[in-house]
């Protein structure tokens, strides 16, 4: 049941990529004309931090020190395969009835890019599936079966490795913060400052 609420959690996370991915195009139409490989950089990197931050917490969760408790290494696993249905069932439905539901309209036929510099559609199947990996446009050849198959796997590694942290309870967030602390204060020096005037 926690695999299952935790795969679907992740269809959530993927729709809302998706929307964020498509407003960008708005403000960076520029970037994603000129350079689509950077704004498709921009996005996976926003993808990443969504679908990484969500298994982190939950494998924070599980790093309860409870009596008892263990957590379930496979729940990542679980989860991504969920997550992976959709994703699959999009592409087999591509693989065997690709012309299925034809439109002509040119950027429905290969002829214009598809808001993104090098994203082409070549049929309605095909416009679904890029729309569900619309954060990773630049990087999928049109009509690359390879492609559409790779890019499948790369949802699940986000997940298990954000699991694996979050069970560490390590936070680069915190990390990195407390980095930036330590190198403006390496003495303490400002933090005896502040309990001498407290104890006025």
């Amino acid at each position: 049941m926690k695999a299952f609420k935790f795969g679907m959690s992740v269809y959530l996370k993927d729709i809302i990529a998706i929307f964020i991915s498509a407003f960008l195009v708005v403000p960076l139409f520029s970037v994603a004309e000129k350079a689509p490989f950077i704004f498709s950089l921009l996005t996976g990197l926003i993808y990443f931090g969504i679908i990484y931050s969500h298994a982190w917490n939950y494998g924070r969760r599980d790093a309860r020190n409870i009596p008892g408790f263990h957590p379930d290494m496979t729940l990542p696993v679980k989860a991504s395969a969920i997550a992976a249905v959709l994703p699959l069932a999009l592409l087999v439905f591509r693989i065997i009835n690709p012309d299925i539901w034809r439109i002509n309209m040119p950027f429905m036929t290969g002829e214009y890019d598809f808001l993104v510099t090098g994203c082409r559609i070549t049929s309605t199947p095909d416009l679904i599936y890029r729309i569900w990996y619309f954060y990773f446009a630049a990087f999928i050849p049109s009509g690359s079966i390879a492609a559409y198959i790779a890019v499948i796997f790369v949802q699940p590694l986000f997940i298990i490795v954000g699991y694996a942290v979050g069970l560490k309870r390590f936070s680069m967030l915190e990390f990195f913060s407390a980095r930036i602390v330590f190198s403006q204060n390496p003495n303490g020096k400002d933090k005896k400052k502040r309990e001498d005037s407290f104890r006025r």
